[in-house]
């Protein structure tokens, strides 16, 4: 185990001999901390400003708040305390390139990387896994760096694994499973009826308003789900991976990236199809997607009533089956 100690071992008890750590024993063992990747954006006096940062994080939901420490030498960060605003662009898994790109520097970081513009006209990166648009609500200094608080404004997120950065190295984060035994009845309820919760606000707050583009995607999605189910000889995995683009899109209609957290934590997609699955890595029927296809129906008719029917009653189906399954575990026990 690496140690960088700040007191001495042999010294009695409250008489510890302190000495400040160096800096590169703290970048030695800081850099044991695994975290995300970020392109931090700004726009000045018209001007793009970009750069890659990794010390960030949420702040607050109400209102919602982010944090970002950047340094005092950074034009970008300079860029960003003479604007007042900034866009954080959240890089997916296969974005190193462009993390290594605006970690360096240069005025033509920009070049040849597709862009949309945000509210403030703050560069948002196409490709990344989320966008925040932020405004500075206040700045301090710590040290060699100044740590912005901004307000988050708007949001989006589409669905994918983050970027991951672990000892001076940009990497995919690989995520242990977290699906439940379909015999933990208690905590498979808990997850689908939170799971149903959220995609009833979202179904509150978007059924009867979707545009062309995500009216669009959504029907893409279903078909991608019907045509996967549609191949028994296809892996569960792959069922599962199309439920959950499907899922993670229609949550993101409420353009909050905390909602869409949350939605992930619950495993909804997951434990679906380990309850539709008859036997572990068989697919589920051919028509699981329906449920799914009658929903989309329902957001582009406007039918918020039928469209908490179809949640509610695909919930309910799946509670049932987990329930059955715990007394069926039970009699064999």
């Amino acid at each position: 185990m690496t140690t960088s100690e700040t007191s001495s071992s042999s010294a009695a008890p409250g008489h510890e001999a302190l000495r400040r750590l160096t800096p590169e024993e703290f970048r030695d063992v800081i850099g044991h901390f695994a975290s995300g990747v970020t392109v931090i954006t700004a726009l000045c006096e018209d001007t793009p400003y970009g750069t890659t940062a990794s010390a960030v994080s949420s702040l607050s939901l109400e209102p919602p708040m982010v944090l970002v420490c950047m340094s005092r030498q950074s034009e970008t960060g300079r860029a960003v305390g003479d604007s007042g605003r900034f866009a954080m662009n959240i890089l997916g898994e296969d974005q190193a390139d462009a993390a290594v790109r605006f970690a360096s520097k240069g005025s033509n970081k920009f070049d040849g990387v597709p862009v949309t513009r945000g509210e403030w006209g703050e560069p948002l990166l196409e490709q990344a896994l989320a966008t925040l648009e932020c405004r500075v609500v206040e700045e301090v200094t710590g040290g060699t760096h100044s740590v912005f608080l901004a307000e988050v404004h708007r949001a989006s997120a589409r669905a994918g694994a983050p970027l991951a950065y672990f000892r001076g190295q940009f990497g995919r984060l690989e995520l242990a499973p977290a699906e439940r035994p379909v015999n933990d009845f208690e905590a498979i309820e808990d997850a689908l009826r939170a799971g149903a919760t959220i995609e009833l606000g979202v179904a509150a707050l978007r059924v009867g308003g979707l545009d062309t583009h995500e009216l669009a995607e959504a029907q893409r999605l279903v078909e991608t789900l019907a045509a996967t189910g549609a191949v028994r000889a296809a892996p569960l995995e792959e069922w599962v991976l199309a439920l959950t683009e499907l899922l993670e899109h229609v949550i993101s209609l409420a353009g909050s990236e905390t909602l869409l957290d949350a939605y992930r934590r619950t495993n909804v997609a997951a434990i679906t199809a380990r309850l539709l699955a008859s036997t572990p890595g068989e697919l589920p029927l051919a028509d699981a997607h329906r449920p799914y296809a009658e929903l989309i129906d329902a957001y582009q008719d406007g039918d918020l009533t039928r469209a908490t029917e179809l949640i509610w009653a695909r919930t309910e189906r799946a509670i049932d089956v987990a329930r059955h399954r715990r007394v069926a575990a039970g009699d064999a026990g």
